[in-house]
């Protein structure tokens, strides 16, 4: 009993004496679990943060991708435009008129086809033709009205404007005598020769007498209703389809030069006649006469009354005159200017010569008002078979309207 006890008492005592840990046979220990790292929870303003950086970067490279692209854009849409003024693909073919002065260089005429929204981008057009298309300073551009359109392309237009034509096909066109520059400008116009807009504003505007010095220096404003009418001398001509309009006007004037001989000059300067007053005295006689004859017999007349010292006969009053401006049904004039040009042109209503000639006379009709017949006639009328009937006095002159009176009234 007393053994046990010390035995029992020792151990205890043993293991609490040295304060020492028990030792632990290791193949008997239990291993524990590893332990997870504990994760720590990141604050809502470091969220936040996080989330504000990436909004950043984000809107960043959606500028900077956006930025490329408008750029891309932009330079492909001005790529485009510039290689478009050359080819002019899908381009308006609206029609724009356009004025060519004289001695205009090529980077005027671009300037000018920019102004008009012909093409888009004129410095580009000024390298291109620079390095490909070569219309040099030295290009001489016929001075004149064009009618041009986006869809002919730099080229086109500016071969248009230097060139006397663009089309190798041509039109073999007569003109006779009498024909107004109204007509003249229809049968262009129909034939494929000219618009007849570019042809009037090249009429109206161009000034032709640089070059062909026998027109008057009076042919400068708007005095008359065509400033060249007269001068176009009716005959039979060849123009090239789509012809420039200075040179198909050009045409016109180059043949009445020639055909004006200095004989004419010295005749009319005998009468104390201009040019121009024996124009217009030829394209009465050519509107009022029938034949050569009766040409001669006419310019008689008209001289007779042009001479007249008594004031009796100040008015040639002849019906071609009064025809000779067109109707408002036309559209080519507004009642006031029909009002203003009948007053100029009326010879019963002005004195004298009208202002200029009312057609283009041809040869026939200058020599006769040059070299009238020698008469004491005043008066003339006709009948409708053409036939004369000429008078020195009212009274016979009144007989004969009575006799073609009876003549025109008379069944067939």
């Amino acid at each position: 009993m007393e053994n046990n006890n010390n035995k029992s008492d020792l151990r205890s005592m043993g293991a609490s004496v040295n304060n020492e840990i028990p030792v632990v046979n290791p193949s008997k220990t239990i291993k524990n679990k590893k332990e997870k790292p504990v994760k720590r929870k990141k604050s809502k303003r470091l969220k936040a943060e996080i989330r504000k950086r990436r909004y950043k970067s984000l809107l960043v490279s959606l500028v900077l991708l956006t930025i490329v692209l408008v750029s891309s854009a932009t330079i492909i849409y001005y790529t485009l435009a510039c290689v478009n003024d050359i080819f002019a693909m899908n381009r308006s073919k609206d029609k724009v008129v356009i004025t060519i002065s004289s001695n205009a260089t090529t980077d005027e005429v671009i300037d000018l086809l920019a102004d008009k929204d012909l093409i888009e981008n004129k410095e580009f057009c000024k390298m291109f033709n620079r390095l490909l298309l070569r219309f040099d300073e030295d290009t001489e551009y016929i001075a004149g009205v064009y009618e041009l359109s986006p869809s002919m392309g730099l080229e086109v237009m500016l071969t248009k404007m230097s060139s006397t034509a663009t089309s190798a096909e041509t039109v073999i066109l007569t003109f006779p005598e009498g024909y107004t520059c109204d007509q003249i400008i229809e049968k262009l116009a129909e034939n494929g020769v000219c618009s007849a807009d570019a042809l009037r504003q090249t009429m109206e505007t161009v000034d032709f007498s640089d070059k062909y010095t026998f027109l008057p220096s009076a042919i400068a404003g708007k005095e008359r209703y065509h400033l060249l009418e007269g001068y176009l001398f009716p005959d039979t001509y060849e123009f090239y389809l789509g012809e420039n309009c200075s040179s198909v006007i050009g045409r016109f004037l180059t043949n009445f030069n020639n055909k004006w001989t200095e004989e004419f000059s010295t005749k009319a300067t005998e009468l104390n006649f201009t040019l121009d007053e024996v124009l217009t005295l030829a394209s009465i006689i050519e509107k009022e006469a029938y034949g050569s004859k009766q040409m001669t017999q006419v310019s008689s007349i008209l001289h007779n009354r042009l001479n007249d010292t008594t004031g009796h006969y100040k008015y040639l009053a002849c019906d071609a005159t009064t025809s000779y401006i067109p109707d408002i049904e036309t559209g080519l004039l507004t009642n006031t200017e029909i009002e203003a040009f009948s007053l100029k042109y009326n010879t019963y209503l002005s004195s004298g010569l009208p202002i200029g000639p009312i057609c283009n006379p041809g040869i026939g009709a200058i020599k006769a008002a040059l070299n009238p017949e020698e008469t004491t006639y005043f008066f003339f009328c006709h009948d409708k078979n053409r036939k004369i009937y000429l008078a020195e006095t009212d009274a016979e002159h009144n007989a004969n309207l009575n006799r073609v009176l009876a003549v025109n009234s008379a069944e067939e």
